[in-house]
């Protein structure tokens, strides 16, 4: 029975996204967890070998120095590093001469952690190095030195220690600037296998709508999310003088082929749908022998990336799986709808809209099999993506400071937490008198968030983390004597820390606790047991992570349930923009080229943004479950839908938009659209009152359906079909934002204008 409920305890923490104990999906970066092992244990190993205990801070420095280590471009590399190792030695004057007075060192800890912090606004380079140097100045607080001879040391140490890292990781092991790239780009395309994978499974079991639903959030959220990071990968690949690299132009390629084939497969995944729903007798094995090849070749496309070492393209590697893929591709294309070149009138509008987007797909497929930069205008898509994602310059430090400098911005509120967390940890440290006392204040500054949600969760995993790992390391103490044995013990640890990041905080927490409070026992003298040593790093801990939940829930808690409505307002504006851009571009006046890719990716990250927001309310720290996530959930798949909707419209075929009726229809479904999502998007932000939808206008319907009766299954049909689900998207958005605001309306619209998102 105790079991059972335990169980189901965790089961509850995990899918409510509160504990993370349960292993994620992730890449393994050996090279970097190998080169952090390696930057820690050679100075430590010189210190037990020499007997200087000193040299051990090295070792230390050099670990951290590591962690900021941001890749991409060399020069990129070398300023944050070398940043991390000149302000880490100047941070030791500064805590020292803090320390030497509390009037100095509450101001410093309360400043120093607020600025530091503040460097979030710079991106996620400064974000590690203005954390690593939080800790570093929290340690120097909380312990005091003798004397100027010892902080000149500890600075030696730390400036040391840094450019160690710095030798390990830039000259002695580098790895050339466009290896994130390369790995972003890959999981890319893993991720669109996966979509196409899933799409096979829920296509071969003839998934009901309820099914198809979840696709949207269960894969087309992670494909866009892993474009979103292979671009901003890319934009930190150093340029030459004369333009992008050449290995950077075919990772460019590569990623926009990657995009095509996106917006293709969102497309097909709505034409499945409709394809077994309305027609049973649909060529479903071709179908699916044509997933089985598209995910066999993407999987082989990411497989090449991973393996690419050279200027080449990925045809090279892994020739023969590609083209036989591509093969089983071409004969499943021609087997769907009776062929691709059939006669509309002859087949299944659905079938032979399908072989269409199977043919696309493939095109695109092969492109990328032959990803080389020449006469494929990468320059110009090289310049869109390093505008879109553009390098930050120096004379743009002040602007950024200054917009960001507000009680609104969410960098600003969470550098307040930080430094009232750290300030308070400080104080509460040294008038208990506590042993290693700084545990404390790192703890705190640690588990602090910019949201609730996320505060609450890092607590959780650092606690089952540090519990654990003081465990095992007191069990290691208790067992191993040799100082020599604990020493080697340190690399395993610590490089298995840096390799564990990207599977669970908890993991990650578990074994930097291990590894540190090995080097604790052998270079910082206290004269306590290992199992009484153990017990204080998890005593700091609860501390730490009791003060970090109080200051988190008095100091601005940002609780998701008000900046929900704007987000999804935001995305129905978005929803509505490419909707009605989708129709409009296949007008016969269409005045100019509508970019709907750039308009279909906003779209997306709005998307995305209001699921991340619904994610975070689910993860609150709440006695019962908000009632605002069911309507939400229910709007934000109905937002993913009509996006899919939208790329639908963009790659019918010209007939389904033929004739002046039909024209003229488009224009008054396109303000239909504008108008329904608009005014549910106002109701949300609190602009207006809110009222339900109106119904698709009957003579839309009516156009749609005039030459396509009597004369058998049409292109026409596909449009009507889309106007349907448009139409029973916006009423089901519409039926839920009314719950929504009946049961979010008490807790927000007193404080939806002074929203912080």
């Amino acid at each position: 029975m105790i079991f059972s409920r335990l169980g189901t305890a965790l089961s509850t923490l995990r899918d409510r996204n509160l504990l993370s104990l349960v292993p994620q999906p992730m890449r393994v970066h050996v090279a970097p967890a190998l080169r952090a092992g390696i930057a820690t244990i050679v100075p430590i190993l010189v210190s037990e070998i020499r007997g200087q205990p000193e040299i051990a801070a090295i070792g230390v420095a050099g670990f951290l120095g590591c962690l900021v280590d941001p890749g991409g471009s060399w020069r990129r590399r070398f300023l944050t590093m070398g940043g991390f190792a000149v302000l880490a030695a100047l941070v030791c004057w500064l805590g020292y001469f803090a320390s030497l007075s509390p009037y100095a060192a509450i101001p410093v800890a309360f400043l120093g952690a607020f600025v530091l912090s503040y460097a979030m606004v710079f991106g996620a380079a400064t974000t590690s190095l203005g954390l690593m140097l939080t800790i570093e100045l929290m340690i120097f607080l909380g312990t005091p030195m003798p004397g100027p001879g010892e902080v000149m040391l500890a600075s030696l140490c730390a400036l040391i220690g840094g450019l160690w890292a710095m030798l390990v990781t830039l000259v002695v092991w580098n790895t050339p600037p466009d290896t994130p790239a390369r790995g972003a780009t890959a999981i890319v395309w893993q991720k669109l296998a996966d979509l196409t994978d899933d799409l096979a499974g829920r296509y071969g079991a003839g998934a009901n709508a309820a099914d198809w639903e979840s696709l949207p959030s269960d894969r087309w959220a992670p494909v866009r999310a892993a474009i979103e990071d292979a671009r901003t990968a890319l934009a930190a690949v150093r340029r030459t003088r004369s333009g992008p690299t050449e290995r950077s132009l075919v990772l460019l390629v590569l990623l926009s082929d990657a995009e095509e084939c996106f917006k293709l497969a969102c497309a097909l995944s709505g034409t499945l749908e409709q394809l077994g729903a309305a027609e049973p007798g649909a060529p479903r094995s071709a179908v699916l022998d044509g997933l089985a090849a598209l995910t066999e070749d993407m999987r082989a496309i990411a497989e090449a990336l991973e393996r690419m070492r050279t200027n080449g393209s990925v045809a090279a590697l892994g020739a023969e799986r590609r083209e036989e893929a591509l093969r089983r591709l071409r004969q499943a294309t021609a087997a769907i709808g009776r062929g691709s070149g059939v006669a509309v009138a002859d087949g299944s509008p659905h079938a032979v809209q399908a072989a269409l987007l199977f043919r696309e797909l493939g095109q695109s497929l092969e492109d990328a099999g032959g990803a080389r930069p020449a006469g494929r205008g990468t320059n110009d898509l090289a310049e869109a993506i390093w505008r879109q994602n553009a390098q930050f310059h120096f004379g743009e430090i002040g602007e950024t400071l200054r917009t960001n400098f507000t009680v609104r911005a969410v960098a600003f509120r969470h550098s307040v937490r930080v430094a009232v967390g750290a300030t308070a940890a400080y104080v509460l440290s040294s008038l208990m008198l506590l042993n290693h006392g700084y545990w404390l204040s790192i703890t705190t500054v640690l588990i602090l968030q910019p949201h609730i949600a996320s505060t609450w969760r890092r607590m959780l995993d650092r606690i089952a983390g540090t519990v654990a790992g003081s465990v095992v390391a007191a069990v290691l103490l208790a067992t191993i004597s040799t100082p020599m044995d604990i020493a080697l013990l340190v690399f395993p640890f610590l490089a298995v820390a840096v390799l564990l990041r990207g599977l669970g905080y908890a993991f990650y927490v578990f074994a930097m606790t291990v590894g540190f409070l090995l080097i604790a026992d052998l270079f910082i003298p206290s004269g306590m047991a290992p199992w009484t040593l153990a017990l204080v790093r998890v005593e700091n801990s609860f501390l730490g992570a009791a003060l970090a939940l109080i200051v988190a829930f008095a100091i601005w808690p940002n609780w998701e349930e008000r900046g929900l409505p704007r987000a999804i307002a935001n995305s129905l504006r978005a929803a509505s923009t490419f909707l009605s851009a989708a129709l409009a571009s296949r007008t016969v006046d269409a005045e100019r080229h509508v970019d709907l890719a750039t308009l279909q990716r906003e779209c997306g990250l709005a998307n995305n943004n209001s699921e991340a927001k619904l994610q975070r309310l689910v993860s609150e720290p709440r006695l019962k479950p908000s009632p605002a996530i069911a309507p939400a959930m229910a709007m934000v798949i109905a937002l993913r839908r009509l996006t899919g909707l939208a790329i639908e419209l963009d790659n019918l075929p010209e007939a389904a938009f033929a004739g002046e009726e039909r024209q003229a229809v488009i224009a008054d479904a396109r303000r239909w659209i504008e108008q329904s999502l608009g005014t549910i998007a106002g109701a949300l932000e609190g602009d207006s009152a809110y009222r339900p939808p109106e119904p698709l206008p009957a003579h839309v319907k009516d156009a749609a359906l005039s030459d396509a009766e009597g004369a058998g299954r049409k292109p026409e049909d596909l449009l009507l079909t889309i106007f349907e689900r448009i139409e029973r998207q916006i009423a089901a958005i519409g039926d839920n934002a009314a719950d929504f605001l009946a049961v979010t309306e008490s807790a927000t619209r007193g404080s939806l204008r002074a929203a912080a998102d």
